[in-house]
């Protein structure tokens, strides 16, 4: 009896890893998107290919490129 609640207790405990990964990596999407039309457009580009486009590293991408034009006066 002791087995079976151990093992219940854990693929609890991992299904509920998995769900909030996908709601962080969700989260981080929202939070580095521009305005609502980027994350919408990032979630059909995800639905559609099948796999999620990463907005953080477009996010840094764009900072980096804006810290390089100011460091280059321009």
């Amino acid at each position: 009896m002791l087995f079976i609640i151990s093992i219940t207790l854990i693929l609890v405990i991992v299904v509920q890893t998995i769900l909030h990964g996908r709601e962080r990596k969700d989260l981080y999407n929202r939070i580095m998107a521009r305005d609502l039309t980027e994350y919408e457009e990032t979630i059909e580009k995800s639905e559609t290919t099948g796999r999620a486009h990463n907005v953080l590293v477009a996010g840094r991408k764009r900072i980096l490129e804006h810290a390089e034009l100011l460091k280059g006066g321009g």
